[in-house]
């Protein structure tokens, strides 16, 4: 950015010693410069000047040259507005959106996009008038726009196997006021979450544990060895090992217990049965989803006690 600087002054000094006048100067000073943005709101300065002393009538010239930084404080980015055709009256279009209508298995982790027939206002395009919602609840996320086509940005990853609608609403305009007319409103759902099926692989009782204990027992140990087989024959199948525990104790007890049960199996599978560990993951209950109602959760050596100290395997099919 160049620039030219002219600026005039005065100074007036008042001498305090003996024998020694007051005295006044007049000044007048021009010159030329750049100032180059390195941000929005720093510039690197440099300028060359020509100043011009008197004093008494007297007068003499001078050079002076300067070099330094230019802080814009409180400074906002303006955007230069897009001129709009001239005698446009007709309202623009939703031509085409990504996910499409309808459209199923729509990965989790990209963004919606709508396009439009013409150049927007893209002031009038933002998350109150760009929804993307699940069921009535709004999805978070941010919304930009370029071109032609809108962008919603999600926070987070959708969740899968959920319909989701999109809305741009009615009177978003493009760059000559002219609004969408109608709302436009298009549905799609996301890539499908695993199924859980009936398990081909023995579970663990309580017999296979020691009570209060992950450690597994030797008739624990020879089902899992089993278990390793079938997992060894079926190659692709992938597994989650889900533990249990009786309602003796409390639920917080109760919920590490299940958790470090279901590592132990994970960890047995892994390193004794050669299962890799991307075929298994882990989910601990805790003794919630019991298998039996315990009218007496005191009574550890009740059947139905027994029945909730377990260990399940689910397939997992993607």
């Amino acid at each position: 950015m160049p620039f030219i600087s002219i600026g005039v002054g005065v100074t007036q000094s008042q001498n305090t010693s003996d024998g020694m006048p007051d005295h006044g100067r007049g000044m007048f000073d021009y010159g030329v410069g750049l100032r180059y943005f390195i941000s929005d709101t720093v510039a690197i300065r440099g300028d060359v000047k020509q100043a011009l002393f008197t004093e008494g009538g007297d007068s003499r010239t001078n050079e002076e040259y300067t070099i330094g930084l230019t802080f814009l404080i409180g400074a906002t980015k303006k955007e230069v507005a897009a001129i709009p055709p001239a005698g446009d009256t007709t309202a623009p279009e939703v031509v085409c959106t990504n996910p499409g209508s309808n459209v199923t298995g729509w990965a989790i982790d990209k963004n919606v996009t709508a396009t439009f027939s013409e150049e927007m206002d893209r002031r009038t395009i933002n998350t109150s008038t760009f929804i993307v919602k699940q069921g009535t609840k709004p999805v978070p996320g941010k919304v930009t726009f370029a071109g032609t086509t809108a962008t919603f940005n999600p926070d987070s990853d959708l969740e899968k196997g959920t319909i989701y609608t999109g809305t741009m609403a009615a009177g978003v305009k493009d760059l000559s006021g002219n609004a969408l007319p109608n709302s436009y409103e298009w549905s799609f759902t996301t890539i499908p979450a695993p199924k859980v099926v009936p398990a081909v692989l023995i579970s663990l009782e309580d017999s296979h544990f020691d009570f209060d204990s992950a450690a597994l027992s030797e008739n624990g140990k020879t089902i899992l060895n089993y278990n390793a087989r079938i997992l060894k024959d079926s190659p692709t199948m992938k597994i989650r090992i889900a533990g249990y525990t009786s309602a003796s104790g409390t639920k917080e007890y109760n919920q590490t217990l299940s958790e470090r049960r279901a590592t132990s199996v994970k960890e047995y599978l892994i390193k004794e049965g050669g299962i890799d560990r991307a075929r298994l993951t882990k989910i601990g209950y805790g003794e919630t989803r019991p298998a039996e109602y315990e009218p007496v959760p005191s009574d550890i050596y009740s059947e139905s006690a027994k029945a909730n100290q377990r260990v399940l395997f689910e397939v997992i099919v993607k």
